[in-house]
C-alpha cells in the first residue's frame, strides 16, 4: 500500500479498526460513511467517539451524532482525517476544538530484529488472564478493569480473525499484543510492555513477530498510534511510515458571540496537551501539529518536522513559564503554566521558544549579558517573530501589550521594548 492512498485504502483500514474496536463497545452506523462507538465499561473519548469513513460531513450526520452523545451525558468527541479541511471547518463552526491526533501509520517491510532473550508466541487460553493484566498495567499502571477486559479478551481469542501475542521474558508475560485481520490487511492493536521491563526489546520483539505473520500471510500491515501516547517515533525507528493523519476533536462550547475587537485570538488547528504529567516529553507530541504551521516552518525550513519529532520538553513542578534548558537543547515548560495558561498565550511562547531552539542549534549565545532584556538580538529576533505571528492570529496592539509585559522589566524599558517591537500603547 503506498503512502498515497486512495479513498478504497483508507476506508479499508478504517473498518479494520472499527470491527476491532467494535469488540470494545457498541458501534451504531449512520449510513455507510459515518459510525458512533460508544463503551459502559471504558470512560475515555477514545472508546466514545464518533468516526467518519470519508470527507463527506454533513450538519445532519452531526445532529445525528451528537444526540447520542447527550443521551449518554458525555461530550462530543469526533475522529476525522486531517485531509478533511471543510468538514474540519463545519466541526470547528460547531464549537469543536482539537484535543488529539492519531498517526496511521504502515509497515516499510525492513527486516525488524528481535531480542534473543524474547520470546514470543500465539497466547493459548490459559494465558488470558496474563493477556489482560499485562495490557492494563502497560496503559493503565494498575489492573482495576481486569474483569471488563477479560471478558472482551475471551470473546476475541475465540475469533479466526484475532491473534492474541505474547512476549515472555526471564519467564515471565512482559509484553501484548493482538492482530485482527480483514481483507487484505492486518492491524496491529494495543502493543504494550510492562513499565518495569521497557527498554529490553519486548515491543520490538512482538512487532517483529506481527509484521513477518502479516508478510506470510500476504497482508498490508498497519498500526495506529495516538500522538499522546508518544509511540510513533518508535515506530519510525522501525521503518513504519506515515500513511494519514486524523484529527480527534471534541465539543468544546458554541462559536464566540463577542464582538469582533473583543474576540479572543484564533490559534491555528493545533492541539496543546494541559496535562501531560511531569517530566520528559517529546515536543511534537504535548504541542501536536506545529510543524504545519507557517510561521515554525519559517524557523526550520525543510528540516521542521524532524526537528519537532526529536525535540525534548520538560514538564516540571515549579513556578515560571517556558524557557530553554540550554545544557539539553530542550524546551522546560512549567506545569502549573502548561495546564492554566492562556491558549494563545502558549502557542505564542512556544514560536518564541522554537526561535531560540535554532539559535541554540546555530551555537549562538542566547543570554548575552552584555545587553539589557529588551535589547539582546536573540531575544529580539524571537519576540519580532513572536509578534509576527500575534498580529496573524488576530491578536491587537492592547492584548499585545498585555502578552509582552513581563515583571522583571522596567516600565522605561519596556516602552521602548514597545517601540523596537512596533507595538503601540493606546
Amino acid at each position: 500500500m503506498s503512502e498515497s492512498l486512495g479513498a478504497a485504502d483508507k476506508r479499508a483500514i478504517e473498518l479494520n479498526e472499527v470491527e476491532w474496536w467494535s469488540n470494545w463497545g457498541k458501534v451504531r452506523w449512520l449510513g455507510n460513511r459515518c459510525y458512533v462507538l460508544s463503551s459502559r465499561d471504558f470512560g475515555e473519548p477514545f472508546f466514545n467517539r464518533a468516526g467518519f469513513l470519508s470527507c463527506d460531513t454533513s450538519a445532519d450526520d452531526l445532529r445525528k451524532i451528537e444526540s447520542d452523545f447527550v443521551r449518554a451525558r458525555r461530550s462530543p468527541h469526533i475522529m476525522l482525517s486531517e485531509s478533511c479541511t471543510r468538514s474540519g471547518s463545519l466541526l470547528k463552526g460547531r464549537g469543536y476544538a482539537d484535543v488529539d491526533r492519531m498517526v496511521v501509520m504502515g509497515s516499510g517491510g525492513d527486516a525488524i530484529g528481535r531480542n534473543e532473550g524474547v520470546l514470543v508466541r500465539r497466547a493459548a487460553p490459559r494465558d488470558v488472564n496474563a493477556w489482560c493484566e499485562t495490557y492494563l498495567l502497560s496503559f493503565y499502571g494498575e489492573v482495576l478493569q481486569q474483569s471488563q477486559v477479560r471478558r472482551i479478551v475471551k470473546r476475541l481469542s475465540r475469533l479466526n480473525k484475532v491473534t492474541l501475542l505474547v512476549a515472555e521474558l526471564d519467564g515471565r508475560v512482559a509484553g501484548v499484543t493482538a492482530l485482527y485481520r480483514s481483507p487484505g490487511l492486518m492491524g496491529l492493536y494495543c502493543l504494550g510492555t510492562v513499565p518495569a521491563l521497557r527498554g529490553r526489546g519486548v515491543a520490538r520483539s512482538l512487532l517483529g513477530f506481527s509484521q513477518d505473520l502479516a508478510a506470510a500471510e500476504g497482508r498490508t500491515f498497519v498500526l495506529q498510534s495516538l500522538l499522546s501516547e508518544e509511540t510513533h517515533p518508535f515506530y519510525r525507528r522501525f521503518g513504519f511510515r506515515k500513511l494519514y493523519v486524523k484529527r480527534l476533536l471534541q465539543r468544546i462550547s458554541p462559536t464566540d458571540a463577542l464582538p469582533p475587537g473583543k474576540r479572543k485570538p484564533a490559534i491555528p488547528d493545533v492541539v496543546i496537551r494541559r496535562v501531560p504529567g511531569v517530566g520528559p516529553h517529546l515536543f511534537a507530541a504535548v504541542f501536536q501539529g506545529f510543524e504545519r504551521v507557517g510561521a515554525v516552518g519559517g524557523i526550520f525550513g525543510d528540516e521542521t518536522e524532524k526537528t519537532l519529532s526529536e525535540l525534548s520538553l520538560e514538564v516540571v513542578d515549579e513556578k515560571g513559564y517556558m524557557h530553554i534548558n540550554a545544557a539539553k537543547g530542550s524546551i522546560v515548560v512549567s506545569a502549573g503554566y502548561l495546564k492554566d495558561g492562556d491558549q494563545s498565550y502558549l502557542y505564542l511562547d512556544a514560536i518564541h521558544e522554537l526561535v531560540h531552539i535554532r539559535q541554540h542549534m546555530e551555537g549562538k549565545e542566547l543570554w548575552d549579558r552584555s545587553y539589557k532584556y529588551v535589547d539582546r538580538p536573540t531575544e529580539l529576533e524571537a519576540y519580532k517573530a513572536t509578534v509576527a505571528e500575534a498580529r496573524k492570529i488576530g491578536f491587537t496592539d492592547m492584548q499585545l501589550v498585555d502578552y509582552l509585559k513581563v515583571e522583571w522589566v522596567s516600565e522605561e524599558d519596556f516602552a521602548r521594548f514597545l517601540v523596537t517591537l512596533g507595538v503601540k500603547r493606546q
